[in-house]
């Protein structure tokens, strides 16, 4: 591994364990419901810290590399998935909150636009960029950490859904 990637998969570790260690600190007040304390935000940042250190690393250590047909899917998934995130943050608007538990009472459930055809779309999108990365760098090692990312990131869903389900009850499909 070179100077450069290991000096850069210091700093990405470095910022995964400041993002973990924040998520110990709770925000009392009127923004409690922006609350960055949730730590399943935290474990998101530093999962996806450790995903990007991980690929950049693999990707400088493993030098320049032929494009391959796989590698240009992963950039398509990548641009792709960027573009739904966009049109879900616009439907979302207001009711988008960093928090799995969003304690806003003007919160309103969204059944429309991508909110129509899955129940957690901007985290599918996630989800497909980490595998478009993995992919559009043609990584082999850093696939433990997309795992881990998905992990993550399906429990935060199933937190999510519990609040979710509680706040709007029957209306929740």
């Amino acid at each position: 591994m070179g100077l450069f990637a290991a000096i850069f998969l210091g700093l990405m570790g470095l910022f995964a364990v400041a993002h973990l260690a924040a998520g110990f600190v709770r925000k009392k007040g009127a923004d409690a419901h922006y609350d960055r304390g949730d730590p399943t935000y935290y474990a998101m940042i530093s999962s996806l810290d450790l995903l990007v250190a991980a690929i950049v690393a693999e990707a400088v250590a493993m030098g320049a590399v032929p494009s391959t047909p796989t590698m240009w899917v992963g950039r398509a998934m990548v641009v792709g998935s960027l573009f739904w995130t966009l049109w879900c943050r616009k439907v979302i608007g207001d009711n988008y909150a960093s928090t799995a538990r969003n304690t806003d009472p003007s919160q309103t459930l969204v059944t429309h636009g991508p909110y129509r055809f899955m129940k957690h779309p901007i985290y599918m999108a996630n989800i497909a960029t980490a595998v478009g990365l993995a992919l559009a760098f043609s990584v082999r090692w850093s696939w433990g950490a997309v795992a881990v990312f998905v992990a993550v990131v399906i429990w935060r869903i199933r937190l999510e859904e519990a609040h979710l389900r509680e706040k709007f009850g029957e209306a929740y499909p």
